[in-house]
């Protein structure tokens, strides 16, 4: 994930969450992501401030971290995988562990992007590798990492 130790991953956890509550208040969120040298762009931080204040004003930290391991900078260069699986789970609305035509659209909707048709075909032929209409977890993830290789 990052060259920080479990050490030092501990001490940042317990300077947003001193009482040991496993939540953070959401008005830290732009120190804890300064605290673990993730650079997001203003939209990017309001959009995700936007996100977390839908939900209450604290959020589960121990997850945050889960999601956001791909933005902590890795020293090996390589994709973290289990990102992939949640972002998988993002887009697979459903939970039938397929990403259909209607879990993209579902998705797209629910963070308020504006979508064609074509749009959605284009993804789902992009990573549908066997034909078969959806996306499995394998096919995005060898989408995305065919993707990487490539860059």
């Amino acid at each position: 994930m990052s060259d920080l130790t479990s050490e030092q991953f501990n001490n940042i956890y317990k300077n947003f969450d001193p009482e040991e509550t496993g939540k953070c208040k959401i008005s830290d969120f732009p120190e804890i992501m300064k605290a673990f040298n993730i650079d997001l762009t203003e939209d990017e931080l309001e959009d995700t401030l936007e996100q977390l204040e839908q939900l209450d004003t604290h959020f589960n930290f121990g997850k945050f971290l889960e999601r956001m391991s791909s933005k902590i900078p890795r020293d090996d260069g390589k994709i973290d995988e289990k990102e992939l699986e949640y972002e998988f789970a993002d887009f697979d609305m459903d939970k039938d562990f397929y990403i259909s035509k209607e879990d993209y659209m579902a998705f797209l909707k629910s963070v308020n992007e504006n979508y064609t048709d074509t749009h959605v075909n284009n993804f789902i032929r992009t990573f549908d590798k066997d034909g078969d209409g959806k996306v499995s977890l394998a096919d995005y993830k060898s989408t995305v990492l065919e993707a990487y290789r490539s860059t």
